[in-house]
């Protein structure tokens, strides 16, 4: 799902003082004083099914949660800082789930609403799952600091032997 595709068409939407609601089960509907551009229509029709898997998850623009939930992942990386005040920041990483729970707590959004804004902030490569098990973040450029050559050899080699693993039962 392209879900930055959506909020542009709502965004897009705004920008002619005009608001798309979802009207179940296939239907997109506009709310407008004024006259629809065709622009706006052809895109609309062009990407309903996009704005229809949006809207089953959430009725509002999310766009500016993103900026606050980024900030909540810096604020995040910075308490996981203090508590390690050796640690370098390129060290520290931050817990999906403590992120999740300051994020909604702060932010007052629903589950589904979260994980879209997960997902944006994802698909915008703002930040990143540090393994495949999706259990911390990272931002880009802390991940290049981890693995960039320096002065002590063999660094993030001996980081990513010695890093914990999680065993799931299946």
């Amino acid at each position: 799902m392209s879900i930055g595709k959506a909020l542009e068409l709502i965004r897009m939407a705004k920008s002619y003082q005009c608001v798309l609601y979802w009207d179940p089960p296939d239907r997109i509907r506009f709310a407008s004083q004024s006259l629809i551009p065709d622009e706006l229509l052809s895109e609309v029709k062009a990407h309903k099914h996009v704005l229809i898997e949006y809207f089953k998850h959430t009725d509002r623009d999310l766009t500016p949660l993103l900026g606050r939930a980024f900030d909540g992942y810096l604020y995040c990386l910075n308490q996981m800082r203090e508590r390690h005040s050796s640690a370098a920041l390129s060290d520290c990483h931050v817990s999906t789930l403590y992120w999740r729970s300051t994020v909604k707590a702060t932010l007052q959004v629903s589950n589904p609403e979260l994980k879209l804004i997960e997902m944006l902030l994802i698909q915008s490569e703002q930040l990143k799952y540090l393994d495949d098990s999706n259990t911390a973040l990272i931002t880009p450029e802390q991940e290049q600091q981890k693995y960039s050559t320096d002065a002590d050899a063999n660094t993030a080699f001996n980081y990513l032997l010695s890093k914990h693993r999680q065993f799931v039962y299946c």
